[in-house]
């Protein structure tokens, strides 16, 4: 700002997309080579090159993929000092002295320096509850820790079990936080657990042994039965899009998530496009009195903030920041659901907004309900997300909790209630910390992986 001389702007939060938005914009602008924001790799459509073919256009894009990451290896010594969590398979295939621990038998502490291999085909199926076992299990303090889990072999970058993809990507973040960053590894064995007197000299048996013992990063590993492995990481791709597919517009979009930031940046975009009927699914409405949020909004922000804490006063209310902040987020949420709808109802659009918690069962019915009225649903978009960024040891378990239901919840009823409906496609909004972690994102990461991964079953 002060480089270029930009005059001061209140209340600019960078996690709003709105401000992000802004910052783009101005970037390329001012740089002096705007062709360069659009240079880059990325999900934005370009045109095709070769304007004699029928190729349409071309998305250029990183996606999550498998690269090789080295053959087996000879021959790996016993990992005797390892504690293991989960099948006495995985002890016997890691040479581990002691027998295995329970899941449920997390100790306050773990011995300085220990590395913890942890079974996660014994791992609670819910995600919920597989998180909060590896939770307690990484608050105990392990130095290094691996978790396996057997017979996985598609090639899929998602394919996995939500509980398990949940639980490897909250682990992951952990491993972030800390400095240095302690090594987490997810290891996918395409083989079954590895059982009989000569389980252990196998390949594949040989490869997990060596990466329990010698393994550091944080990352993925997928190894196949001849113990080669492939790590996971961003593969560069193209998706080109003929001109009838670019044509077919979705008429009836239902949306979770979709009244505010980008989300709504999208059903914008879906409508000039041509999409007729928008249902949305999110807590906040447009509010009763939205004249009142716009004036209160415009107010200078100490006026604002003197004019909130009277009136929590008047209600009976202690007016602390943290409140005074809540009733001003919430009065710019209302605004920004209230532009949304008089955005695609002034394109042409019908609009539907569910109001209620996406979470819950009835929630879905109904949004499904008002969605179906003109008979197939087009395109469903999840993109319902909350995120509380924050350590793990300074986490409470309702806001983990609440964290992983905004995202996983959702997508589970709509598997079940989607059953019986005629849909066309199914979209999700995920992060990279799924694959990779991202420090103060344990669950916001272990909420993605679930999701990709009930998206991934979605389409299978």
């Amino acid at each position: 700002r002060e480089h270029y001389g930009i005059a001061p702007v209140e209340d600019l939060k960078l996690q709003d997309y709105n401000t992000l938005d802004k910052i783009a914009g101005f970037v390329v602008t001012h740089s002096g080579s705007p062709t360069v924001a659009t240079a880059a790799p990325s999900t934005k459509e370009s045109s095709s090159s070769n304007s004699g073919s029928d190729a349409g256009s071309v998305v250029d894009r990183y996606v999550p993929g498998w690269i090789y990451g080295g053959n087996a290896a000879e021959k790996a010594s016993d990992f005797k000092n390892a504690v293991v969590v989960g099948g006495a398979w995985l002890q016997a295939v890691v040479g581990a002295e002691n027998a295995p621990l329970k899941m449920d038998a997390a100790p306050e502490a773990l011995a300085k320096g220990t590395t913890l291999v942890l079974d996660l085909n014994e791992i609670a199926q819910n995600p919920v509850e597989a998180v909060m076992t590896v939770r307690s299990w990484l608050l105990s303090g392990p130095e290094r820790v691996l978790l396996v889990e057997s017979g996985i072999q598609s090639t899929r970058p998602w394919a996995a079990h939500a509980h398990t993809a949940a639980a490897a990507a909250f682990a992951m973040s952990y491993g972030r936080e800390n400095d240095p960053e302690r090594s987490i590894i997810h290891i996918q064995l395409a083989e079954a657990k590895l059982t009989g007197k000569k389980a252990s000299q196998l390949p594949s048996a040989i490869s997990l042994r060596d990466l329990c013992v010698s393994g550091k990063g944080i990352g993925a590993v997928r190894i196949a039965k001849d113990g080669t492995r492939r790590v996971r990481s961003l593969v560069h791709s193209t998706l080109s899009l003929s001109d009838e597919q670019k044509a077919a517009v979705p008429q009836s979009v239902l949306a979770l998530g979709g009244t505010r930031g980008i989300t709504a940046r999208m059903m914008e975009s879906l409508v000039d496009d041509g999409a007729k009927h928008i249902t949305l699914v999110g807590r906040t409405g447009p509010g009763s009195d939205i004249d009142g949020d716009r004036s209160l909004l415009a107010m200078p922000q100490q006026e604002r903030r003197t004019l909130i804490m009277s009136q929590l006063k008047e209600a009976g209310d202690r007016p602390t920041p943290a409140l005074v902040e809540r009733v001003e987020s919430k009065a710019q949420a209302r605004v920004e659901v209230a532009d949304t709808i008089a955005s695609l109802e002034s394109k042409g659009a019908k609009v539907e907004l569910v109001l209620g918690d996406a979470s819950e069962m009835k929630v879905i019915k109904s949004a499904i309900k008002k969605a179906t009225k003109g008979g197939r649903i087009d395109l469903i978009v999840h993109a319902a997300g909350v995120d509380v960024s924050r350590m793990l040891d300074r986490k409470s378990v309702d806001e983990i909790e609440l964290v992983l239901n905004v995202k996983i919840q959702p997508a589970m009823h709509l598997l079940e209630a989607l059953e019986d409906v005629d849909f066309g496609a199914f979209t999700t909004f995920s992060s990279v910390a799924a694959h990779f972690g991202n420090a103060g994102q344990t669950d916001y990461a272990a909420a993605n992986a679930a999701l990709e991964a009930l998206t991934d079953a979605v389409g299978n």
